[in-house]
């Protein structure tokens, strides 16, 4: 892995010289420093359940990647990094469809009067919508990547 030879890692690329575990490396490698530099800017350590909740994602996440490498294994194993991308794309609105409509189904529950008062309830609802929302991500995920590679797929449309 190069680290911070720039140069050289564009010369491996346009040589097609990286295995898609070289190219899973780099993404694992970007998924722990967001999760962890960019949570730690953020208000994801100010508080203990967030804080736990972070780490959460952030194994969630790398199992996930991990899950969704596999299963493009199990198929031709080619150009992992473009489906994982380009199918994540849809996916991720799905997934923020899905994040938003808990949000605000947490935020409806919490403007009634006996549940407004569990203030930690409140605060952790978003939390909560994550960890849930995030492994069904992953597998849906998982199984387009695998369709992808030719994974049980159905045959091609002429």
């Amino acid at each position: 892995m190069h680290l911070l030879n720039v140069t050289r890692l564009a010369d491996e690329l346009r040589e097609d010289a990286l295995s898609e575990k070289d190219k899973l490396g780099y993404l694992l490698a970007i998924v722990v420093i967001a999760g962890l530099v960019g949570g730690a800017s953020g208000p994801a350590f100010r508080t203990p359940i967030w804080a736990a909740t972070a780490l959460l994602q952030l194994v969630i996440s790398l199992g996930g990647i991990w899950y969704c490498f596999a299963a493009n294994e199990r198929g031709d194993g080619r150009s992992f990094i473009e489906r994982y991308v380009c199918l994540g794309f849809p996916l991720g609105i799905w997934w923020i469809g899905a994040y938003y409509g808990f949000y605000f189904l947490g935020l409806a529950a919490a403007s009634v009067p006996a549940v407004s008062r569990a203030q930690l309830w409140y605060r952790s609802y978003p939390a909560l919508a994550m960890v849930c929302l995030s492994p069904l991500y992953y597998v849906a995920l998982a199984r387009y990547v695998a369709r992808a590679a030719g994974v049980n797929a159905p045959p091609a449309r002429s």
